[in-house]
């Protein structure tokens, strides 16, 4: 488990500014070609949302604190969390959903450890998830 983490850490370390990620069969995936018709409809075929691919990432970070993950893992993830912030800056909902992910890995790398807040809301998360 600890591994599948680490990878879906350095999967979000990769996110770019203006690049769409999604999750299919369970895996985080970053588009590079994200505009057009086409790439509407795969998201439509697939079920794919914003909503799912936050709740999917929130899990992937709760789950690494939860952990106790080595720190820089989770430094290098917080430069693709700031990403998502650009990408998606007119969404205010989104924008505050990373600002709080931030915010606990902050938390996490000031103090060494989660909270116990942090711990008890991420008991039952995997990094896969079923999103249906």
């Amino acid at each position: 488990m600890e591994q599948e983490i680490l990878t879906c850490l350095k999967i979000i370390s990769m996110i770019r500014e203006g690049q769409k990620v999604s999750v299919r069969d369970g895996v985080l995936k970053l588009e590079y070609s994200s505009n057009g018709l086409w790439s509407a409809v795969k998201r439509w075929m697939f079920s794919d949302s914003r909503q799912v691919t936050m709740t999917y990432i929130q899990n992937i970070i709760l789950n690494a604190l939860d952990r106790k993950i080595q720190s820089r893992y989770l430094t290098e993830a917080m430069q693709g969390l700031n990403s998502l912030k650009v990408t998606y800056s007119k969404d205010v909902t989104v924008v505050a959903r990373l600002t709080v992910l931030e915010e606990k890995i902050q938390e996490y790398l000031k103090d060494g450890e989660p909270s116990e807040n942090i711990r008890r809301s991420s008991n039952s998360r995997q990094c896969n998830t079923d999103h249906k």
